[in-house]
């Protein structure tokens, strides 16, 4: 089956597109009856990439959901083509270039070709049953890669068994944002791969994507990069990367400075404050968005201290103090971080939890009692919520604490704790 060609009305320097349909309108670049497609990238350049219409069609066995009905990374897309063609000029020195979901390769390994054997080395990663496929489309252009498996959902093993961390100078990733459920393991892994000069870019066709999916990507990714840019389009930015050949559809992000997830000082977050203050309600929506687990305080507590609540009795010190340890334990159990709900009312308890980050919610009394009188199944009596407020030590120059209005709705709440995760430099100091 050949591919449909494309009329090339670039200069000298751009390539020339093979396997195209209908450039210069919103119709896919990517010829959905081709099972090849090339890309000239100028000067006797070309990158051939094969595409199994057969696999893509039968889905992955095995898996589930979009990857049970589709094998995405059999084919070539849209905007993997863009990304590809994202002029990159030879460094004086070598870059180490990581593509990660590379499915056919395309990306990186046109990237590879552009930048010459002498400045680029390769990387392409994806799912186990896409390897073979990518070494033996890195050898059919003539380009050296490693290949390896990388699952965006265990970075912190895969990456360190990779020795990924702070090593790519570059990260490419096209068409990778389909899932909700994975966008923050996607921004997790490109930060652990990145060093503080490294460059990342993303493309994103929305035309064949969720958008729940590219909102959850940059709720997260929006705040975990000190630098954040789209090129957007009609706008002199489109004429740098695309050269007109371009899906209206198809978005690039630029990011640079990773400065949400460090695999050397994982996220450890207490969601503080009397009962009543929102601190499950928050932490388990904290917890979703940041891609860790969520460990509900209250269910730690020693069964003595949950009877001595429901007799209405307030805990003291001693009391509390196993409940702390317990609490500091789960946390630092995971490898990765955690978020966790505990009151922590005085700096000495906080201080208990160790190297933590601590948002403490603060409510009006009357309104946290009004929550604790609405709810059902919780031994706490509304009864103990002025006592709670009795003990509450508001930090004030303690720097691992910092309060935040609990008044706000959940997910603005949630997004106020994570860009002060992000911004906040001493906050971030206090728990190394």
């Amino acid at each position: 089956m050949s591919a449909q060609l494309a009329e090339d009305s670039s200069d000298g320097d751009d390539a020339t597109l093979v396997g195209l349909r209908a450039i210069g309108e919103d119709e896919p670049l990517v010829d959905p009856n081709a099972d090849t497609f090339e890309l000239d990238l100028g000067a006797g350049r070309r990158v051939v990439i094969p595409m199994d219409r057969a696999a893509q069609r039968r889905g992955v066995a095995g898996a589930s959901g979009t990857e049970a009905a589709s094998e995405t990374g059999a084919v070539v897309w849209d905007g993997a083509v863009l990304l590809a063609r994202r002029p990159a000029r030879r460094p004086n020195e070598k870059r180490n270039v990581l593509e990660l979901g590379a499915g056919c390769g395309l990306t990186g390994i046109a990237w590879a070709v552009t930048l010459g054997a002498n400045g680029c080395n390769l990387t392409l990663t994806d799912r186990p049953h896409r390897l073979q496929a990518l070494r033996e489309n890195a050898r059919r252009n003539g380009v050296q890669a490693t290949v390896a498996a990388l699952d965006w959902t265990r970075a912190l093993e895969d990456a360190a068994q990779l020795e990924l961390f702070g090593s790519s100078d570059v990260v490419l990733a096209a068409d990778c944002v389909y899932d909700e459920a994975l966008a923050t393991p996607l921004v997790r892994t490109i930060s652990y791969a990145m060093h503080d000069e490294s460059i990342a870019f993303v493309a994103v066709d929305e035309a064949n994507r969720r958008p729940a999916a590219l909102r959850a990507f940059l709720r997260v990714a929006e705040r975990a990069f000190s630098y954040f840019r789209e090129e957007s389009y009609g706008m002199e930015p489109r004429s740098r990367w695309s050269h007109g050949h371009d899906r209206e559809s198809i978005r690039l992000f630029v990011f640079r400075g990773p400065r949400l997830f460090d695999p050397r000082r994982p996220l450890r977050v207490i969601i503080a404050g009397p009962c009543g203050c929102g601190k499950t309600t928050v932490g388990r929506e904290l917890a979703a968005v940041l891609g860790l687990p969520f460990i509900e305080g209250d269910d730690l507590h020693p069964e003595a201290n949950r009877a001595k609540m429901a007799r209405g009795e307030p805990l003291d010190d001693a009391d509390r103090a196993p409940w702390l340890e317990r609490i500091r334990a789960a946390v630092g159990a995971s490898q990765e971080g955690a978020v966790a709900s505990c009151s922590a009312l005085k700096q000495i308890y906080r201080d208990a939890l160790g190297p933590v980050r601590i948002a403490l919610l603060d409510v009006p009394e009357a309104v946290a009692r009004e929550r604790v009188e609405k709810r059902s199944g919780h031994y706490m009596p509304a009864s103990l919520v002025a006592s709670q407020y009795a003990a509450l030590e508001l930090p004030a120059v303690e720097c691992r604490a910092l309060v935040f209005d609990g008044t706000l709705a959940p997910a603005a709440l949630v997004d106020e704790i994570v860009g002060t995760i992000a911004k906040d430099e001493l906050w971030r100091r206090s728990c190394r």
